[in-house]
C-alpha cells in the first residue's frame, strides 16, 4: 500500500522536528512499528493521533490545520468511536453496535428513514 499523504507529512514533520521514529513514538505512546505503519499508510490513524501529534509538537493552527485535512482524506476501511471521551450512554454505545452490525443490509427506505431522523434539529 502507498504511503498516504498524511503519513507523508507526518514523516516530513518527524524529521523536520529532529526525532527519529523511535523517539516520536514513545512521545506518542505508540510503538515504533505501529507508527511506520500509519506513516506508511498501513495503518489506520488512531483517534484523537492529529489532535496529540498538534499539541506534543505545538503546530500552529495552519499545520493543524493542513493535518486535520489530510486525516480526513485518507481511506478508511473502518471507522473508529471513542466512547469514553464522547460520554455516550450505555443505550448510545449499544444502539451504535448494533448499527455497525446491521448497516450493511438496510434498505434504501430504511436508510432514508434514518437519515431523516439523525438531521433532525
Amino acid at each position: 500500500m502507498p504511503a498516504t499523504e498524511y503519513g507523508k507529512y507526518l514523516k516530513k514533520l518527524r524529521i523536520d522536528k529532529d526525532k527519529t521514529l523511535a523517539a516520536m513514538a514513545k512521545d506518542m505512546g505508540i510503538a515504533p512499528s505501529y507508527l511506520s505503519a500509519i506513516e506508511s499508510g498501513e495503518r489506520v490513524i488512531p483517534v484523537d493521533f492529529t489532535e496529540k501529534i498538534s499539541e506534543k509538537y505545538s503546530l500552529d493552527d495552519t499545520a493543524k490545520d493542513e493535518l486535520r485535512e489530510l486525516e480526513l482524506k485518507t481511506p478508511r476501511n473502518a471507522l473508529q468511536l471513542d466512547f469514553k471521551k464522547s460520554g455516550s450512554t450505555e443505550e448510545q454505545k449499544n444502539l451504535a453496535i448494533l448499527f455497525a452490525q446491521k448497516y450493511a443490509g438496510l434498505s434504501a427506505e430504511q436508510i432514508e428513514k434514518i437519515r431523516a431522523v439523525l438531521e433532525e434539529k
